[in-house]
């Protein structure tokens, strides 16, 4: 699967060209752009996943809470008991 870049077309190609200036070929470029969406896809699946688990699930119930912060947040925070409260928590997380 090709990666479609968003980029305005003068950055894309001011970009290979410094690409080739540093040695790279569009055949390097085009491989290694391949490779990065490729992980970036698993990266994706692992986070859906992890966020498939019943906190992930319970916290996804949250208006504007997706996988993602989901996930980040059954990451960060080991145990939400060790708060006194959830304006607490929402204290350290800084909200």
């Amino acid at each position: 699967m090709a990666c479609q870049c968003l980029a305005p077309a003068h950055l894309r190609t001011d970009f290979f060209d410094q690409w080739v200036k540093l040695g790279g070929s569009r055949a390097n470029h085009l491989e290694s752009q391949e490779v990065s969406s490729t992980a970036i896809l698993e990266n994706d699946r692992r986070v859906r996943a992890s966020a498939r688990e019943e906190l992930g699930r319970r916290l996804m119930e949250i208006p504007a809470v997706g996988p993602l912060l989901a996930s980040a947040f059954v990451a960060t925070v080991a145990d939400a008991h060790a708060f006194k409260s959830g304006r607490c928590l929402s204290a350290w997380m800084s909200l």
